[in-house]
C-alpha cells in the first residue's frame, strides 16, 4: 500500500491547473513518503509526458481513460437490487444540492465497490432506465432545445462520472485530490471503496464556464475536436449543464473530505457551510520567482511604482492612474508599471492611455502586459505596489510583492488584508506591510504612497516584514511542511 496516491486530472499532454512542477516540488520534497498517481485523461500518455523527470518516489502510474469508447463490465453481485437503484438515482438527480449527500453515498456503493455492485456502466448506458432519467431531466431543465443536442450534452457531461466508478484507483492511507469534477469524483469513490483518508486541494479560482464564448469553443464528445454547429440556446445548457456538476463535486469534497486545502482567499467563495469550517487548511499558493537583493524604498533617484491591477470596465486601475497625477505632483522625478492582471481589453486601455495624456502628466507609465514572469520582473524593479481590486487574479503578484519585500497599497478586502496584516494571531504579530485605502479614492491612494515614499524607515520596516511573512508563511516550503503533516496524521 502506497503512504499517498495524488489525482488529478489532464488533458492528454500537459496537466490541468499548471501543476506539473508544483506535484514534482511536492513529491521531491518528501523523499520518503511512498506516492502513487492516479490521472484522468481522455487519451493515452505516459508520466514521463507530463512531469518530464519522475521522482524515485512515484511508485505506480495507473491511467484511467474517460472516453465513449471505453465500454466497462464488472461482477454485480447485487443485481437484483437494480429497481431500487434507479429510485435512488432519480432521488440523487432531483433533490437540492444539500441534500445530495443522502443518497450519493448509495450510490457509489451499488456502482464503485465490486462485492456491492448492483449495475455495471455497460448495462447503465444500455438501459432504457437511463434513458427516462434523461428524458426527465430534459423535460425539466432544456426543452427549449432540440432533444439531439441535449442527449449529447448530458454524456458527454454525465457519462464520465459513472465510467470512474470502475476506475482501477492505487490503494493508498491518503489520497490527495489535486484537480476537481472528475478527480474529486475519484477521490470520494476511493475514499468509499477502501474507507481510507481524502484530502481535496480546491483552488477557490477553478474555471467554471461562465465566461466561455461560442465562437471559442472546441469540444465534442471526445473533448478534442471542434463542434461549431450548436446554438446559443443550446450552448447555454451546456454550460450550465457541466457547472452544475462541477459545483456538485466541490459540494460533495468539502462534505467527505478530511481536509479542505484552501489557496489564499477566503474559502466562503467556495463553501459557505458554517459547519465545515474546522475542516479547512490554508496552504498560500507560493511563488517561483527567484529571491533577490531587496531595496527600500526611495532607494534610487527615480522612484518606480507599480499599478497593478485588470485593465478592464470592471477594473478600477483609472483610479490609480488620477492617483500617479497627485504622486507626480508631490514627488520627484518618478515612473509608473501598470502591471495588468489578466489579458487588457483594448478599448479600456485607449481609455487609460487618454486618461493618462489629458491629465498632462510628466512621467513614463509603462503598460507591462505578457504572463507572471514579465509582471514579476517588472515588480523587481518597483519601490511600492498598489493593487486595485482584482477579484484574486492578482494572488500570484501579490504573493511576489511579499517575497521581494514591496510595501503594499490596496483596498481592504479578505485577499489583501490576510496579506497586509497576516492571517492568524501569530501572523499579525509581524506587523503591517502595507496601507488599505477605500475603492476609488485617487486622493487616499496617492497619500498612503507618499506617507511610505517620504518615511524611509517606513519603509524598510515594511519590507522587513513584507519578506518575514513570506518567508514564514507562504514559501514553497512552508506549504510542503503542512501537506506532510496532514500527511502523516494518517500514515
Amino acid at each position: 500500500m502506497h503512504d499517498v496516491c495524488l489525482i488529478i486530472e489532464n488533458s492528454g499532454d500537459t496537466l490541468q491547473s499548471g501543476l506539473t512542477r508544483e506535484i514534482q516540488n511536492l513529491v521531491q520534497s518528501m523523499p520518503n513518503t511512498k506516492f502513487a498517481v492516479l490521472s484522468i485523461t481522455r487519451k493515452q500518455s505516459s508520466l514521463n509526458s507530463l512531469l518530464g523527470e519522475i521522482p524515485s518516489n512515484i511508485h505506480e502510474y495507473v491511467q484511467f481513460i474517460v472516453s465513449e469508447e471505453n465500454v466497462l463490465k464488472g461482477p454485480c453481485p447485487r443485481r437484483r437490487e437494480r429497481k431500487n437503484f434507479w429510485n435512488l438515482l432519480e432521488s440523487l438527480y432531483n433533490a437540492p444540492l444539500e441534500e445530495k449527500t443522502r443518497y450519493f453515498e448509495s450510490a457509489v456503493q451499488s456502482l464503485a465497490v465490486d462485492a456491492n455492485r448492483v449495475i455495471s456502466y455497460a448495462d447503465i448506458i444500455n438501459s432504457r432506465k437511463f434513458w427516462d432519467l434523461m428524458m426527465s431531466q430534459y423535460k425539466k431543465y432544456a426543452r427549449h432545445i432540440p432533444l439531439i443536442d441535449y442527449v449529447w450534452i448530458w454524456r458527454t457531461s454525465q457519462l464520465p462520472f459513472f465510467q470512474i466508478m470502475h476506475a482501477r484507483i492505487p490503494m493508498a492511507k491518503v489520497y490527495h485530490v489535486l484537480s476537481p469534477r472528475y478527480a474529486a469524483c475519484a477521490g470520494i469513490v476511493a475514499k468509499m471503496r477502501y474507507r481510507s483518508h481524502v484530502v481535496f486541494d480546491i483552488n477557490e479560482n477553478t474555471p467554471l464556464m461562465e465566461n466561455l464564448k461560442l465562437e471559442t469553443f472546441t469540444i465534442d464528445s471526445n473533448g478534442h475536436s471542434p463542434r461549431s454547429s450548436l446554438s446559443p440556446s443550446t450552448f447555454d445548457v451546456y454550460k450550465k449543464t457541466h457547472n452544475a456538476s462541477t459545483k456538485l463535486f466541490h459540494y460533495l469534497s468539502s462534505f467527505y473530505a478530511d481536509f479542505i486545502i484552501i489557496h489564499n482567499r477566503n474559502p466562503q467563495v467556495l463553501f459557505p457551510d458554517e459547519g465545515l469550517r474546522h475542516k479547512y487548511v490554508f496552504v498560500p499558493l507560493s511563488t517561483s520567482y527567484p529571491q533577490k537583493e531587496i531595496r527600500a524604498p526611495g532607494a534610487r533617484t527615480k522612484l518606480s511604482i507599480g499599478l497593478a491591477g485588470e485593465i478592464t470596465p470592471h477594473g478600477d486601475i483609472k483610479t490609480s492612474i488620477k492617483a500617479g497625477k497627485l504622486i507626480a505632483d508631490d514627488q520627484r522625478e518618478i515612473r509608473f508599471k501598470i502591471l495588468s492582471l489578466g489579458k487588457p481589453n483594448p478599448f479600456y486601455l485607449r481609455e487609460c492611455i487618454d486618461l493618462k495624456n489629458s491629465l498632462g502628466m510628466n512621467f513614463t507609465m509603462e503598460i507591462v502586459q505578457g504572463g507572471l514572469a514579465d509582471q514579476q520582473r517588472a515588480l523587481g524593479e518597483c519601490d511600492i505596489v498598489v493593487f486595485s481590486p482584482c477579484n484574486g487574479s492578482g494572488e500570484q503578484l501579490l504573493l511576489s510583492s511579499l517575497q521581494l519585500g514591496k510595501p503594499i497599497v490596496a483596498v481592504d478586502e479578505p485577499l489583501y488584508r490576510r496579506v497586509i496584516q497576516g492571517h492568524s494571531e501569530e501572523d499579525r504579530a509581524l506587523g503591517e506591510c502595507g496601507f488599505f485605502i477605500n475603492a476609488g479614492s485617487p486622493q487616499e491612494i496617492a497619500h498612503a504612497v507618499g506617507v511610505v515614499l517620504r518615511d524611509r524607515k517606513l519603509g524598510r520596516e515594511m519590507s522587513r516584514i513584507a519578506s518575514r511573512r513570506f518567508e514564514t508563511y507562504y514559501s514553497r516550503q512552508t506549504g510542503f511542511k503542512t501537506y506532510e503533516s496532514l500527511y502523516k496524521n494518517y500514515m
